[in-house]
């Protein structure tokens, strides 16, 4: 379910109680319900996911220090342990203890791990080598994103790169997939009231995805790198609706992939979910200390 409240506070609330409450808990299968509600885990779908989530590790720097994996989550894909393999520690920072206690029973001592907002992120200027931020940023309150985008930015080393994974308010090419996801969503939580004895019920969850518009407009006015490309160009709903669980859904999904590595941002701009590779450079540098 979709909720806009009237105060940042009170959005932010609204996130954390759906994590901590219900997005991390696992259903009897072992799956996170995050995870059962918001994607599509057909075996014909796997290769597909599987690569793009794999993509995200070709723009950051595959070894360092310290890589910061914003609103971590619980880590829950093996794909997720793949960007943090050549670092020295994995920093995951959520404002969920559900999600950072997730976290530590998968990386252990590989990570470290500190209960924070994106939007305030409490560590000094230029220490990390990389970051991820995956499926965050359209939670956050929509008046303070630029704020979690500048936070990225600010933590990261002169020369590097993070990845931002995000989702289009309207998608230019599958704008009807909004509304499908809202239909399938409805029938979810008809099904979920039926089944109340054996599965939790989802509670409420803000979701204010930004358009290109203004994701291109606030990075070039905060003097901020960027190139936005496809991390996936189609949504959940339309591989449910349109991918059949079988040999043809993943030859399909593999023309479908080949074209968001051949038109990056043709499908980045017009399809579902863009990945946006923040840079920071060295003019950038010079004019933040101004």
């Amino acid at each position: 379910m979709e909720l806009r409240d009237d105060t940042s506070e009170s959005r932010k609330q609204i996130v954390q109680t759906f994590y901590d409450s219900y997005g991390w808990k696992k259903d009897s299968s072992g799956h996170y319900q995050d995870e059962v509600d918001f994607e599509d885990s057909r075996l014909a779908t796997y290769p597909y996911r599987s690569a793009c989530h794999l993509r995200v590790k070709r723009f950051i720097q595959s070894e360092g220090d310290f890589l910061l994996d914003a609103a971590s989550g619980p880590v829950q894909y093996p794909e997720y342990l793949e960007y943090s393999r050549g670092y020295r520690k994995r920093v995951c920072i959520d404002f969920s203890i559900a999600a950072l206690r997730e976290a530590r029973h998968r990386l252990g001592e590989h990570g470290l791990y500190v209960l924070a907002d994106i939007t305030r992120l409490p560590f000094h200027s230029e220490v990390f080598d990389a970051f991820v931020s995956l499926h965050t940023i359209y939670h956050v309150p929509a008046d303070e994103q630029a704020d979690a985008f500048r936070e990225l930015h600010r933590t990261l080393k002169c020369g590097r790169s993070g990845v931002v994974v995000y989702a289009w308010r309207r998608s230019p090419l599958f704008a009807a997939g909004r509304m499908l996801s809202s239909a399938i969503r409805s029938i979810k939580r008809a099904w979920l009231r039926q089944a109340r004895a054996e599965r939790l019920v989802a509670p409420a969850l803000y979701y204010a995805p930004h358009g290109w518009r203004w994701i291109v407009t606030t990075l070039k006015s905060h003097h901020i790198g960027f190139d936005i490309r496809s991390w996936r160009s189609v949504s959940v709903p339309f591989l449910q609706r349109y991918i059949p669980n079988c040999s043809l859904g993943r030859i399909v999904l593999k023309g479908i992939f080949w074209l968001e590595d051949q038109f990056p941002h043709l499908l980045g701009r017009v399809g579902t979910y863009p990945l946006i590779v923040i840079e920071r450079r060295p003019q950038e540098k010079n004019m933040s200390e101004r």
